[in-house]
């Protein structure tokens, strides 16, 4: 989302010809974080508009959380770098999935099928907005770094994206094939 913002922002000043939008796959989350991180939907807005109030906000409920779930001295949002030390996410299927559970708040939403529904419509968006200015859209889809160095090949968020990509005739490249061939 904030992609799609800053190129229609700048797009009078930059005037591209080519929109490249390099995809990681903790890009469905929000800079706010994803609804279940959030319990005041009506200060959404106030949280959108100052970033005061959206750092205090973020970092209240993540204290909060901590608290709550007795998780403290750990952060919530990274708590699958703790799973990340333990090689068997290299050659464990179940772990590897495990460790993408616990980084649902960051990069394993890529695994959760209601991020998908922000990212289509964050892609649809920027597409029509480039389709209306006659621009190229390309997406780079970045890999994390387990999938590049797992024993077993997990390319769900590739998938995806591509169906998406491909559904909008969009140009897309998946780096994880050549990232797993050359690791």
């Amino acid at each position: 989302s904030q992609e799609v913002e800053l190129i229609k922002e700048r797009f009078d000043t930059i005037k591209p010809k080519i929109v490249n939008l390099a995809y990681y796959l903790n890009d469905s989350r929000s800079p706010l974080g994803f609804e279940s991180e959030k319990g005041v939907s009506w200060a959404r807005w106030l949280l959108q508009e100052s970033r005061l109030v959206g750092f205090l906000y973020g970092n209240i409920r993540v204290q909060l959380y901590l608290m709550r779930y007795k998780i403290l001295g750990r952060t919530y949002r990274y708590r699958w770098f703790y799973l990340s030390k333990n090689p068997n996410w290299k050659s464990d299927r179940l772990y590897f999935k495990k460790m993408v559970q616990e980084a649902d708040l960051d990069w394993g939403g890529a695994w959760d099928e209601n991020s998908w529904v922000i990212v289509k419509q964050n892609i649809y968006d920027l597409h029509k907005f480039a389709t209306e200015r006659g621009l190229k859209l390309l997406i780079v889809c970045l890999p994390v770094s387990f999938q590049v160095y797992a024993d077993f090949l997990d390319d769900l968020p590739q998938k995806k994206l591509k169906i998406i990509a491909e559904g909008q005739n969009i140009l897309f490249l998946d780096l994880l094939p050549k990232l797993r061939e050359n690791n």
